[in-house]
């Protein structure tokens, strides 16, 4: 049985008692997993400058290391810029890896705007890798991931400002490696067990090239490879009335307990609307009654501003999630979420979620990570260090996607929706 509290309460087991707020944020096991953060539609191309001539010059007070762009190569209809030589991630298995220096003179770069990432073409499996990723999008341990953005660093080469820092998550044991980029410069920093690589000087060309501000990519050129062909019209019709839902991409629903996922059964026979605090209750009862799949309000409850509106008989899972869709197009309500559990208990998602950061996280470090992804600090449970976070736009980031992405991030130790229980616990 999984340990509840109330908000500002000691944890106390929930057994025989009714559920109202659940604060599942007490026995929760540490997890070392990768970054997720909210996607920008902002480029960060720049970051990562690739222009042949481009040289960055590295120390760690006793070695120096020099990387140069040699070459412009084409691969599969995109420009890639070649590196005589650039760190990457090595190691003997069962080992902490370090990084150390490529020796096949194959490193070799493009940078994929649709994605926002810099992207690595290994000769060896013919494909490409994710090297550094600002959208934030989650990738396995051993990947690189965004950790921080907006940070200051100093190194031999000078004081650089709006940096994005990106780590490996290795394992337990051999903590996180980091790198750390800085706009219009490049890689900066390399932080590794072994040793701290600090930028000593660099030479960046200004050389003309396809898709800078004086010479824009074609419009239609989606791969950006500075051409318009049969490969941009492969990506549109690979898009055509794409999708883009959570809830429609997502129909397994879970969350994390420790490093295990909790499964949620979608509950047909409700869904939970937060109505915008105007909407009167005649207002509330003509937008049920319009709409095809709900029936009527089955509770209110003012406490949390939710309303449980009923569904009608054998409403299915691609009808709640549909339903909610339609709802959220509302400007009468705030956002709808779906109902979790069975005849005996519900669970309900609000705009909040609990976490908890590591000891080393400061303050500020919090501030930068809930800024970049919209969420706001509600309350705070001293001498447990609980943050009750509140998601700012529920409609555009789901609360159950971003407590795990919160989850899922190196800098929290756990991070679990904050629902409304109905019923008793199982």
């Amino acid at each position: 049985m999984v340990a509840h509290a109330q908000r500002g309460s000691q944890m106390v087991p929930a057994a025989g008692k009714r559920l109202e707020r659940v604060l599942c944020a007490g026995i929760v096991g540490f997890a070392l997993a990768a970054t997720v953060t909210k996607a920008t539609a902002e480029s960060h191309q720049d970051y990562f400058p690739l222009n042949v001539g481009n040289s960055w010059t590295y120390t760690n007070g006793t070695e120096q290391k020099t990387f140069t762009i040699i070459a412009r190569e084409q691969i599969k209809g995109y420009i890639y810029y070649k590196f005589d030589d650039y760190f990457r991630i090595c190691g003997f298995p069962g080992y902490c890896p370090d990084y150390c220096a490529a020796e096949d003179n194959n490193m070799l770069f493009r940078y994929d705007p649709a994605s926002d990432r810099i992207l690595q073409y290994w000769p060896s499996i013919k494909e490409d890798r994710v090297r550094y990723d600002f959208s934030g999008h989650r990738w396995g341990i051993g990947e690189n991931q965004l950790i921080a953005t907006g940070i200051s660093r100093t190194v031999p080469a000078g004081q650089f400002e709006d940096c994005c820092e990106f780590g490996f998550g290795m394992n337990l044991w051999c903590g996180v490696f980091r790198e750390t980029l800085a706009p219009g410069i490049g890689n900066i920093e390399f932080v590794t067990n072994g040793a701290d690589f600090k930028l000593q000087s660099y030479t960046l060309t200004s050389q003309p090239r396809c898709g800078d501000p004086n010479h824009p990519y074609p419009v239609a050129d989606l791969n950006r490879d500075c051409r318009v062909d049969l490969l941009d019209l492969a990506i549109l019709a690979s898009h055509w009335l794409q999708d883009n839902s959570f809830y429609r991409q997502v129909l397994e629903f879970y969350y994390y307990y420790g490093n295990r996922k909790i499964y949620l059964d979608l509950y047909t026979e409700m869904i939970a609307v937060y109505f915008e605090q105007a909407v009167s209750q005649e207002e509330r009862q003509a937008l049920i009654t319009q709409d095809p799949i709900l029936e009527a309000i089955v509770a209110e409850m003012a406490r949390y501003g939710v309303v449980l509106v009923g569904t009608k008989a054998s409403s299915s899972d691609i009808d709640i999630i549909q339903t909610i869709e339609r709802l959220e197009k509302l400007p009468e309500v705030r956002y709808s979420t779906p109902v979790f559990g069975d005849s005996a208990t519900q669970l309900i998602l609000t705009d909040e979620f609990i976490a908890k950061f590591k000891p080393d996280v400061t303050e500020a470090e919090i501030d930068a990570f809930n800024t970049l992804n919209a969420v706001e600090i509600e309350d705070k449970i001293e001498g447990i260090e609980h943050y009750i976070l509140r998601v700012k736009d529920p409609k555009n980031m789901n609360t159950l996607k971003m407590a795990n992405l919160y989850s899922e991030n190196p800098i929290t130790i756990f991070s679990v929706p904050n629902f409304i229980g109905i019923g008793e616990p199982p």
